[in-house]
């Protein structure tokens, strides 16, 4: 593809996205009011102004917070790589082991890198509905992550609803190009500006897209110029985790690219609420500063009158002065419905969903099952989190680290190796697996009780490795096969030995 084809799907990109910008820009009025924004923005920008609800601003950081929590906990390991479905289960073990092995040293990068920072700005973003991560060399930390806001990023949708071609339009200084793209082919009138005047900003624009005729994973990335218009770079990545594009989607309507979130659902609550506190303020300041009628005697000027304490208004012999005007106002009405919209828009962005912490403190069973509630209602979406940003950025965590030489692995492709989710979400469906494995062993026990020991039905070992892996516990915990077998012998012959000697004891003692 020349790059006057790649201009043109990036303008039809882009052009998808303005359609999207008045909606996305309301958004951002109302959650998050001091980024930057699609429409005459400057840093430094007042933009609260017209805002007098804070329940979406808020909710919208707890959101953000609460996912973060449940699905890319901080300082946790929240995935696991495990033996694809073709690997020999006798063989499984000692391929976790080692598998086990790659998983730290892929988190350990990863927590030194500033993704836990970068993915709670792009958490955010997904509120509105789409999230954007750039995942890419770092030579002090191995991967550095950047959240990439909705103002900056046009998407197009590839086979299959997936994203497929991302178009990033920004401005950088002359004198950082070199830098931020080494080896770039740089005109020569270029090369002039960045030696005279490095500060001066220019419009660079960036493609990545699917090269759909390789076999293997192949992505290519293009770097141009607006004016001049000349391509400056192009390459290619190949394998498993090659896109440094990471795009993840709360939902998504079919046709469409672009996801939405549940920001979106809330809007008209957010609106309402936001009038209904600025009319709140308005009455109040009638209700402090009162509204007032006078005479127009000829005496008392309306424009010279000042209402602060100990001021002395005159008034003409025989007229009523100045009097108070009875304002109707029903501050609880607006109250109740204030609280119900509030409310409900914490409850769309899944804020409070334990309840604020007064009265009785709530059990540890009662935690559990409003959490597992949390995230039966956050189901919707896990599954397509998991497809478009857990697995991705494990996947170029790995791809990165193979780069570099610090780990070898085969295809992540679900055959050799798979990738499993060790998430607090993913933990509490385990959960549900673990408590009617729990119920049926309690069904067994309350029918047969003792008479019928529950090793007759069922074998100890592979419920206690079923059970831990259930609870994510490591594999290289657990004895192998061959160890069982000989601690077993060791027993037998430990019984056999004593056997002899507490026959012999007993004798003497009679």
């Amino acid at each position: 593809m020349n790059l006057e084809e790649i201009i043109k799907r990036s303008q039809k990109a882009h052009s998808t996205h303005d359609q999207w910008k008045t909606l996305w820009d309301e958004c951002y009025e109302y959650s998050m009011p001091h980024r930057a924004r699609f429409f005459s923005h400057t840093n430094g920008q007042k933009n609260t102004l017209n805002l007098y609800d804070s329940t979406a601003v808020t909710s919208i950081h707890e959101f953000a917070s609460r996912l973060q929590a449940g699905l890319t906990p901080t300082f946790s390991r929240w995935s696991r790589l495990r033996p694809g479905r073709i690997i020999d289960p006798d063989n499984a073990n000692e391929i976790q082991a080692k598998l086990d092995e790659i998983g730290e040293e892929v988190f350990a990068v990863l927590h030194r890198s500033n993704f836990d920072s970068q993915i709670h700005e792009a958490y955010m973003e997904l509120g509105i509905g789409t999230g954007s991560l750039i995942a890419d060399y770092d030579r002090d930390d191995v991967i550095r992550f950047t959240a990439v806001p909705l103002t900056q990023m046009a998407m197009d949708a590839g086979p299959w609803g997936t994203v497929d071609g991302r178009f990033r339009k920004r401005k950088i200084q002359v004198g950082l190009i070199d830098k931020e793209w080494p080896g770039a082919n740089i005109p020569m009138e270029l090369m002039d500006r960045m030696a005279n005047r490095p500060l001066d900003e220019i419009e660079v624009n960036e493609a990545t897209f699917r090269d759909w005729s390789k076999r293997v994973e192949t992505h290519v990335y293009v770097v141009w110029l607006s004016s001049p218009k000349v391509e400056i770079l192009r390459t290619t990545y190949s394998g498993a985790g090659a896109c440094p594009h990471i795009n993840f989607r709360w939902s998504v309507a079919a046709g469409e690219v672009y996801g939405r979130g549940p920001l979106l659902n809330a809007m008209p609550d957010v609106r309402v609420a936001n009038v209904i506190v600025q009319l709140n303020l308005e009455n109040a300041e009638l209700a402090v500063s009162g509204l007032w009628q006078g005479e127009d005697d000829g005496v008392l000027n309306p424009n010279t009158i000042t209402l602060l304490p100990g001021t002395i208004i005159p008034h003409a012999r025989g007229s009523q002065g100045l009097r108070p005007l009875e304002v109707p106002s029903r501050f609880d009405l607006s109250q109740v419905i204030l609280k119900d919209l509030q409310a409900s828009i914490k409850r769309a962005l899944y804020d409070e969903a334990l309840g604020p912490p007064t009265g009785t403190p709530m059990s540890a069973t009662e935690v559990q099952a409003r959490m597992q509630d949390l995230y039966r209602r956050m189901g919707s979406a896990y599954g397509r989190l998991q497809r478009e940003l857990v697995q991705p950025v494990i996947r170029r965590t790995i791809w990165l680290l193979k780069q570099t030489g610090r780990i070898s692995l085969p295809s992540v492709d679900g055959d050799l190796v798979e990738i499993k989710s060790e998430s607090p979400l993913a933990s509490a469906q385990k959960d549900q697996d673990v408590q009617r494995m729990m119920e049926f062993a309690g069904a067994l026990q309350g029918t047969f009780g003792q008479q019928l020991p529950l090793m007759m039905l069922m074998e100890p070992n592979k419920v206690a490795k079923w059970l831990a892996d259930r609870k994510d516990i490591r594999a290289d915990l657990f004895y192998t096969e061959e160890q069982q077998q000989q601690m077993l012998q060791q027993m037998q012959q430990m019984a056999q030995q004593m056997g002899p000697q507490a026959e012999g004891g007993g004798g003497m003692l009679g």
